[in-house]
């Protein structure tokens, strides 16, 4: 099983710790204050549109109270330690990305993306199923010190 396949059960079951301790400890409601937007003809009302203005300082009282609610309940919480360490590993393990592929004369060509680089690397394989005859024909990373350079 891929590790990526681990991350949807892992947010649901945080998603429901969060649920209980609400249910438990109650929330703090956002205040509602309609703001109307028409999209396409329809209006629509959003209740909380005013907690989109970080720079608000009503916002960023309300936004502190959450993070204070949040920091008291994950600080007590004895599987603290253990979602830390699964979001760091998620966090940090790497996840190349292979896209645009084409076939040309035998050779395969792909776009490759592995963070932490800004910018994908143009490679060609020998074989599909052996990434270590992976060669690389350019690296845009190297070609600017800020990552503006691209393959587009």
């Amino acid at each position: 099983m891929k590790p990526a396949s681990f991350r949807r059960p892992f947010c649901l079951m945080f998603a429901v710790a969060v649920s209980f301790w609400i249910e438990l400890h109650g929330a703090q409601n956002a205040p509602h204050r309609g703001a109307t937007n028409e999209y396409h003809g329809i209006a629509v009302i959003d209740q909380h549109q005013w907690l989109e203005n970080a720079a608000d300082p009503e916002v960023q009282n309300w936004t502190r109270g959450q993070n204070e609610k949040a920091r008291q309940f994950l600080d007590k919480s004895t599987s603290r330690p253990s979602i830390e360490d699964r979001l760091t590993r998620l966090m940090t393990e790497p996840s190349t990305n292979y896209s645009s592929f084409a076939a040309r004369r035998g050779k395969f060509f792909f776009l490759k993306f592995a963070p932490p680089a800004q910018q994908a690397v143009l490679i060609t394989l020998g074989t599909l199923t052996n990434l270590a005859s992976e060669r690389v024909l350019v690296d845009p990373n190297k070609l600017g010190e800020t990552g503006g350079v691209a393959i587009d």
